[in-house]
């Protein structure tokens, strides 16, 4: 088998796929958000501040070791961070793409506050972060699709 040209391959774009949550604890009120799946750099950037984030703020109870710092107490109160939450809210940070109409992109403090105000939505939000990340990587439905085409709403395709 010949040895592959990566320079003579096209590069694969994931294109965005806009989102809407709703909760039912928080009436009239609709998360909306443009996700795209990440490439491998993007992934390990966004996996390289979590991982600094899990340092500074939850530490290795396992080997003994204190984080650096509590998270900041919100207007909601202390809110809990583990590993899985920080990763997971970085993941969704670097997956938004800006579009005007939606106002900036949530930030990972913003992401962190929706897991406490919207809880519904945020689960929704990470069901579909992980489904557009699986669907680029060809896995899962193909509804995001990655040679940037547009991306059929069928799910079940």
């Amino acid at each position: 088998m010949p040895r592959v040209q990566p320079y003579a391959l096209p590069r694969l774009v994931p294109q965005g796929e806009d989102l809407s949550f709703d909760d039912p604890r928080v009436p009239g009120t609709t998360l909306t958000v443009r996700l795209r799946a990440l490439d491998a750099p993007a992934q390990l950037r966004a996996l390289g501040t979590a991982e600094r984030l899990i340092a500074k703020f939850v530490g290795d109870p396992d080997e003994g070791v204190d984080p650096e710092m509590e998270y900041p107490e919100t207007v909601h109160g202390r809110i809990d961070l583990s590993s899985t939450l920080i990763q997971t809210a970085c993941m969704i940070e670097a997956q938004q793409e800006f579009v005007p109409e939606n106002g900036a992109p949530y930030s990972f403090d913003e992401l962190v506050a929706l897991t406490v105000t919207m809880p519904t939505a945020w689960i929704g939000l990470m069901g579909a972060s992980g489904r557009i990340q699986q669907a680029f990587l060809g896995k899962g439905p193909k509804r995001a699709n990655p040679t940037g085409t547009p991306a059929s709403k069928d799910s079940s395709a």
